[in-house]
């Protein structure tokens, strides 16, 4: 018998379910002080951060867009704050400089498709350069 209730089977009208044999519970989240997770960035943080990042991009020609993507991490950390600590974004434009002119480059001779590739790229070099601080 499986534990669940199947009415074809002429089991009981109510729905029960039992263990299987050899089932573990899943570990607990481990207990943290404070909340599990909190974001305190405001709307007025991020309307002048993407103002300033927004700046650097025209101004530059576009140059310094991995500037702006870093503006958009280190922001996104310096607001978020799990089990009472806040991350820490330690990546830089700089760092991304030679893979984003590599990756635009990619782009130009693909028509555009490698930014399915470029936007994953992307996002895993920022959560590489967060840090539980």
């Amino acid at each position: 018998m499986s534990g669940y209730y199947y009415p074809h089977q002429g089991q009981p009208s109510r729905m029960s379910y039992t263990q299987p044999t050899g089932y573990q519970a899943p570990p607990m989240v481990p207990h943290w002080p404070g909340q599990l997770f909190r974001f305190d960035g405001s709307a007025g943080d991020f309307f002048w951060m993407r103002v300033k990042a927004t700046l650097l991009v025209i101004l530059t020609l576009g140059l310094g867009y991995p500037w702006a993507i870093s503006m958009w991490f280190r922001w996104r950390c310096e607001h978020t704050i799990l089990g009472g600590r806040r991350l820490r974004f330690t990546g830089t434009g700089g760092e991304l400089f030679g893979t984003w002119i590599i990756w635009w480059v990619l782009m130009f001779l693909t028509f555009g498709i490698y930014i399915f590739w470029v936007i994953p790229q992307m996002e895993r070099w920022g959560l590489e350069h967060q840090v539980y601080a």
